[in-house]
């Protein structure tokens, strides 16, 4: 009967023993060391891919975090009635008319196009 057993010898130059006893003899048998990082990166088939994907989704983040802390701040100031009445006054209603109507006909018309397409 084999039993296999694994070995490190520690220090700088490591390397890994592999003794395999068989009865009363023992065989070590020196393995590969571990592989190492290389020493480029793999290069991306798009040049730039990280820079220009962090920029983008740090403009992006800014041009939606700005103004929905704003608006936030602009709310935790207010009491609950006087947010209800800024939710619900005449400006705000035919803002919210504007937004779904505009969004609703956009849904139709790429449904439209997008039967057409296919």
């Amino acid at each position: 009967m084999r039993a296999t057993r694994l070995l490190a010898v520690g220090g700088d130059n490591a390397a890994r023993l592999r003794a395999t006893a068989a009865g009363d003899s023992v065989t070590a048998a020196v393995l590969a060391p571990p592989r190492r990082a290389p020493l480029f990166r793999r290069r991306s088939g798009i040049p730039g891919f990280g820079l220009t994907m962090g920029l983008t989704l740090t403009i992006l983040s800014c041009l939606v975090l700005i103004p929905l802390s704003a608006a936030v701040i602009k709310a935790a100031g207010l009491g609950p009635v006087a947010l209800l009445k800024a939710a619900f006054s005449h400006r705000a209603l035919n803002a919210y008319r504007l937004s779904f109507g505009a969004a609703f006909i956009a849904a139709a018309i790429n449904g439209v196009l997008g039967l057409l397409t296919a």
